[in-house]
């Protein structure tokens, strides 16, 4: 299978690497996620969040089915959420974590030309609901694919003050059961603007037998459309 490409794009503003203490920048969030196929080794630990060295400030669970509006390669992470389509830009990649802006919301109906972020996307009019928009997508050959994936998830909010801050740092966990075209994954995420702080929270996973990637990354070896043309029908990234 042939190497997967960065999804960096080829210009942009400058952002420091995430060996900094804090983003320069308020809008860049910072992400480091792990995927395991079907069930992972540890799931009661990260259900539960007993894997942090911190007790969470809260725990929230949700059912949800969101689209995710993908081409290979593209920098932007595009999510379909009940009526709601948001968008976020990758602007920085660090070993495994992932750097992105500030996510964008719209919601329908929304004039087909406010959506020509999306790859390939080219309509007049209006588009109606996030059900038209996957009609439209999975008639056009040349736009993004839309995968849709089911979840289970928890979601834990996590914060700490440091000395002369005036400000807690703030980080969100979530551990969900995704399905995938009928095949189930289970996925552990950390997110924070503190790339520091994120890097520490992420030495207390277990990464045996999980792959370390986005989102983005990983549908692009599980979704069948994009798989075939790759030549992969599964992950097939080496493990940790």
């Amino acid at each position: 299978m042939k190497r997967r490409e960065s999804r960096m794009p080829a210009k942009g503003p400058p952002f420091n690497d995430a060996s900094g203490e804090s983003s320069p920048d308020e809008k860049v969030k910072w992400e480091w996620r792990i995927f395991w196929p079907e069930k992972c080794p540890h799931e009661k630990k990260y259900k539960d969040f007993s894997f942090l060295d911190q007790k969470p400030d809260s725990i929230v669970t949700e059912e949800d089915r969101d689209t995710y509006i993908f081409r290979e390669g593209s920098p932007l992470d595009i999510k379909l959420r009940s009526g709601d389509i948001s968008y976020k830009q990758l602007v920085q990649e660090d070993h495994g974590l992932y750097g992105f802006t500030k996510k964008h919301h719209f919601q329908f109906p929304l004039p087909a030309g406010q959506l020509s972020f999306i790859p390939g996307f080219k309509r007049h009019g209006v588009v109606k609901d996030a059900d038209s928009l996957r009609k439209l997508l999975k008639k056009n050959p040349h736009a993004a694919e839309a995968v849709l994936v089911t979840k289970d998830r928890r979601t834990a909010d996590l914060s700490r003050r440091r000395p002369h801050h005036a400000h807690p740092e703030k980080a969100t966990s979530e551990f969900a059961t995704i399905e995938i075209n009928g095949k189930r994954f289970q996925t552990l995420s950390i997110e924070s603007s503190h790339p520091k702080w994120l890097k520490k929270l992420a030495e207390q996973v277990d990464t045996t037998g999980g792959y370390v990637m986005d989102y983005q990354g990983f549908l692009s070896f599980t979704a069948p459309e994009t798989a075939a043309h790759s030549g992969a029908a599964a992950p097939v990234l080496a493990r940790t």
